[in-house]
């Protein structure tokens, strides 16, 4: 992250200039998969605090992405980036590390989806409890949750309605 923001300092100056027509800059969308889904939730986190990133609305998508902090920080994380999902296929085993729950907690915007391209946003404990375990390793990689996504793109759009 620290040889990332450099880089990205003048992007953010050039969109904070604006072309004169919006009156306010674009939302910067950080995004990632498995240890790059948890690197992006940092790294907006970090520019959804920094002063000079002030008035951009930064997000966060994330494929497939393990626990990254505690009760605390999960929460910090709900408050401080505007748009925010973790995408989850129904049998991932990753999504569940580390599997110490009390510990690492995962932000609140969740959607899990099937390999049919069913999606259930914010799935209640419930609906948890009911879909396949999490054990495949096969289940983590990105080309299903592409696959998930291609299955229905219209329901997976639904969640930004």
């Amino acid at each position: 992250l620290n040889s990332l923001l450099p880089a990205l300092n003048p992007e953010v100056k050039d969109l904070r200039a604006s072309d004169g027509v919006s009156t306010s800059p674009p939302p910067i969308i950080m995004t990632g998969h498995s240890l790059g889904g948890a690197l992006a939730v940092l790294a907006a986190l970090d520019m959804a605090t920094l002063e000079s990133h002030k008035g951009i609305d930064i997000g966060c998508i994330t494929f497939g992405q393990p626990r990254v902090g505690n009760r605390q920080f999960a929460k910090l994380v709900d408050e401080k980036v505007k748009a925010l999902m973790r995408i989850v296929f129904e049998r991932d085993i990753i999504t569940g590390q580390p599997s110490i729950p009390v510990l690492f907690k995962h932000t609140t915007a969740e959607a899990v989806v099937d390999d049919k391209g069913n999606c259930i946003p914010k799935p209640s404990f419930v609906e948890k409890t009911f879909m396949a375990s999490k054990t495949s390793f096969e289940a983590h990689s990105m080309k299903k949750y592409l696959d998930a996504y291609n299955a229905n793109v219209a329901l997976i759009n639904k969640l930004y309605a």
